[in-house]
């Protein structure tokens, strides 16, 4: 199968989940969400996948959700069906994710920013480069955390750490 917004390769039992909207920083919109949690199933029921590996093409490891796109859904008055605010893609990506047979391996390449920086904390280990940047920058939109932030982010740097970072939004 084919993505719009995600390369799916696999090459020597690791699965790499390529994110694939460097023009946006792989910002969580269009059909990653989708594509995401399709390829994270698919690489979990192959028996000859060993690991994932998600990452971001471009510069960027993924921006969070699309804000472009939030505006421009909130200035046309778009409503979002029913189904996504009961159930949305994020809580079965996640827990996908959780789920999955084999260690999910995040390789942060640049930005990580909300929601791309809860997705991070979602995989069993985290890799950075030295380009790599993380911030729970929610507070800064008037949002409250996602994908998981809340549950991961203080399992990860601990309570104190958790709270001041996403109080702050750095």
């Amino acid at each position: 199968m084919t993505y719009e917004c995600l390369i799916y390769e696999v090459k020597d039992r690791v699965a790499t989940l390529t994110l694939n909207r460097p023009d946006r920083l792989n910002a969580l919109g269009g059909t990653l969400r989708e594509d995401l949690f399709d390829a994270v199933t698919r690489a979990s029921a192959d028996p000859e996948v060993r690991v994932m590996v998600i990452t971001g093409a471009g510069k960027g490891f993924c921006a969070g959700g699309d804000v472009k796109a939030m505006s421009e859904a909130k200035a046309g008055a778009r409503e979002r069906p029913l189904i996504e605010k009961i159930a949305p893609g994020r809580d079965r990506t996640l827990l996908a994710m959780r789920e999955a047979p084999q260690p999910i391996i995040a390789a942060v390449n640049g930005a990580a920013a909300g929601a791309g920086m809860n997705l991070a904390l979602g995989c069993d280990l985290r890799i950075a480069s030295t380009e790599a940047r993380f911030a729970q920058a929610f507070v800064k939109r008037g949002l409250h955390p996602d994908w998981g932030g809340t549950y991961f982010l203080p399992r990860v740097v601990g309570m104190a750490k958790a709270c001041e970072m996403i109080f702050t939004g750095i």
